[in-house]
């Protein structure tokens, strides 16, 4: 997942964007949540897995969802039911964990099977070896990574992307900043890795959406070591939990913290901060192994789309509600109306 690996990605990443375009219309009132999360859906299937996207794309598309709906019907509850006990929420959340490790059981299969090389996450787990003992992953450790990155890998990058879209639509000097610069490095082109360091702008705004509302919005760790924070004593195996959301919105660390401002990024400013005062990926040895992945991601899908389609708010005074739950996600979902920008090669109408 490092940045050269990815590098290898940023092609699938930006024809993907495009090809969603392509079923919009000009006027359609979509929800933007949902569209960013079948396009990121699609990208984390081709682009780690190399999985074979339109003939499971369907299977995938359903699972997932409903996956992550009985998980945050979970995380709502006080009391955890055991899953071991076979009530109905429980059969079905097994069943739809067996279907989705079924897809991934049998590509495993397929590259065990063909002693396959390749530059997939996929591929790359069925050859990997303890650096001591020389044993490799199970397939049953593998197949659990593999659902696990499916299920992290997508939704927060769609919803950093969702409130992108929306904070433009709300923002016509900043929308109009980034179509400027993606118009005049782009000229109707799909961007590549190579661009990203021309569209600074582009990076600014996809960072300041994690800023504004970090998809991950908190984080938990347990104590390995007693240690003394605030005069208190914490003992080892307390659990502690600290908020990148209230972080990011401290008014002691960030100016006017309520205002969606890409400048804060300004010459990569962030070089310059206290490594805790913007972390949307966690820090330390856990930090998201996937945030190379998502920083050029998300400023490549914002160019590809971008370049063709701009948002529009369905009232001038539409707000976004949040609600907290695993994601911080937008309640209700998030629907705008797509308007089309160019008839041809990425050309401006505006």
């Amino acid at each position: 997942m490092h940045l050269q690996q990815v590098r290898g990605y940023a092609d699938i990443m930006a024809a993907h964007a495009g090809a969603a375009t392509e079923a919009w219309r000009d006027g359609q009132e979509a929800d933007v949540e949902q569209e960013m999360d079948r396009l990121t859906l699609s990208i984390v299937t081709a682009a780690l897995f190399k999985l074979d996207s339109s003939a499971h794309a369907e299977t995938v598309g359903e699972t997932l969802p409903a996956l992550q709906e009985i998980a945050t019907r979970q995380f709502d509850r006080l009391i955890q039911v055991p899953e071991w006990i076979p009530t109905r929420e429980n059969r079905r959340q097994r069943d739809l964990s067996a279907k989705l490790r079924g897809i991934v059981m049998a590509e495993l299969l397929k590259r065990r099977a063909a002693d396959a090389e390749g530059n997939d996450l996929l591929t790359m787990m069925v050859q990997a070896s303890d650096a001591e003992t020389g044993e490799g992953m199970t397939d049953a450790e593998i197949c659990d990574e593999v659902v696990t990155l499916y299920l992290a890998g997508h939704e927060t990058t769609a919803l950093t992307l969702t409130y992108c879209w929306y904070q433009m639509a709300r923002q016509p000097a900043i929308e109009a900043r980034f179509h400027d610069e993606i118009d005049r490095v782009l000229a109707g082109r799909a961007p590549r890795f190579e661009d990203l360091e021309r569209l600074p702008y582009t990076r600014m705004v996809f960072k300041e959406a994690l800023r504004l509302y970090p998809p991950a919005y908190f984080m938990v760790r347990a104590v390995a070591e007693p240690f003394e924070m605030g005069g208190h004593r914490i003992p080892a195996g307390s659990v502690l939990m600290t908020s990148q959301f209230g972080m990011h919105r401290h008014p002691d660390l960030w100016d006017d913290p309520e205002r969606f401002d890409p400048e804060r990024f300004a010459d990569d400013a962030e070089r310059g901060w206290h490594k805790f005062k913007y972390f949307p990926f966690g820090g330390g040895p856990r930090i998201c192994i996937g945030n190379q992945f998502a920083l050029v991601e998300g400023p490549l899908i914002l160019a590809s789309i971008g370049q063709r389609y701009r948002f529009e708010l369905l009232q001038p005074d539409q707000q976004v509600e949040l609600e907290p739950q695993i994601t911080l996600g937008p309640k209700g979902g998030l629907p705008l109306r797509l308007r089309q920008r160019s008839t041809g090669a990425g050309a401006s109408t505006e």
